[in-house]
């Protein structure tokens, strides 16, 4: 064991020699080799885990290479349990039941967050609406925590943190492999008749045994389609549909919730925020204030 991570370790040492031209490039290099390590030290010794091992620059202009172990024993924390949604197509609700569901969680006082594996930037906008800004990789937004662009490496280090739970919006089905490893799956789908076709190469690429422990959301299906759902879907019992939801930030689907039943404990009073009005209420507010200093900004030329 010693071994291996002594090998690394020189590789690193010998990357870390080479002359980059950008320090950016650099410094993440280093974040990934630190990841990389410490997936390796974890799989390796899985009956005695070992601390994090965090390899830094401490000068990034200079050649200097420096070994920290943290304080915490990252063994005295449980890991998170993951919940992933991907949406057999764009445009289904996956993201809105996302943050439903993350919110949901908050609101038990468990300590949530969301790593957006979207590739898009949904939630930078999301951060921008709300008038939060990101630091350190993250937002925080009434009690949750958003990582918008998060990788692999960020989604290992955070799940073995402090958090109860990990919301994982995932887009459009595509990373089956994070997918499948998450404690709870849920795939998002329209629940319009055109819109039951993109299911088909959800089918084709997951197997049947796997397909049984995977909850399928239908949103907004009209009530005649719901019979012709269940029906086509059988032997497939873990389905639900869900209606419009106004607030994902505020509230989700009984439906919804539904499966969550025995994860935790929701108060009767749900904690109170410093935050008032809904998503949708500030970001009218703020597209309002934008427009009135470019009126403003027009008059004064």
């Amino acid at each position: 064991m010693n071994d291996l991570a002594s090998k690394i370790l020189e590789s690193l040492k010998l990357l870390e020699a080479q002359n980059l031209k950008h320090d950016a490039e650099r410094k993440q290099l280093m974040n990934e080799f630190n990841g990389l390590l410490n997936l390796l030290l974890t799989s390796f010794d899985a009956a005695n885990p070992v601390q994090e091992i965090s390899v830094t620059v401490a000068n990034v202009g200079e050649e200097n290479l420096a070994v920290e172990e943290p304080d915490d024993d990252l063994t005295s924390y449980k890991e998170a349990e993951l919940i992933a949604l991907a949406g057999a197509a764009s445009g289904v609700g996956t993201t809105l039941h996302a943050i439903s569901i993350a919110n949901f969680f908050a609101r038990s006082q468990s300590k949530v967050a969301l790593a957006d594996f979207t590739g898009s930037k949904d939630y930078l906008a999301i951060a921008k609406a709300l008038g939060k800004k990101v630091k350190k990789g993250y937002f925080v937004s009434k009690n949750v925590d958003y990582y918008p662009d998060c990788s692999l490496i960020m989604l290992e280090q955070i799940s073995h943190s402090s958090y109860d739970f990990i919301v994982i919006d995932l887009g459009i089905f595509s990373n089956q492999t994070l997918f499948l490893r998450s404690d709870k799956k849920i795939i998002c789908a329209g629940g319009k008749e055109w819109e039951l076709d993109s299911l088909q190469n959800i089918f084709e690429s997951i197997s049947k045994k796997e397909l049984h422990d995977i909850n399928f959301i239908f949103n907004l299906a009209p009530a005649s389609q719901k019979e012709k759902i269940a029906e086509a879907m059988a032997p497939l019992e873990n389905i639900c549909f869900t209606r419009n939801n106004e607030d994902p930030f505020a509230e989700i689907d009984p439906h919804l919730s539904a499966l969550f039943e025995g994860y935790i404990e929701v108060p009767d009073e749900i904690p109170e925020h410093h935050e008032t009005g809904n998503f949708f209420e500030k970001l009218a507010i703020r597209r309002k204030k934008e427009n009135g200093k470019k009126g403003k900004k027009k008059k004064a030329s």
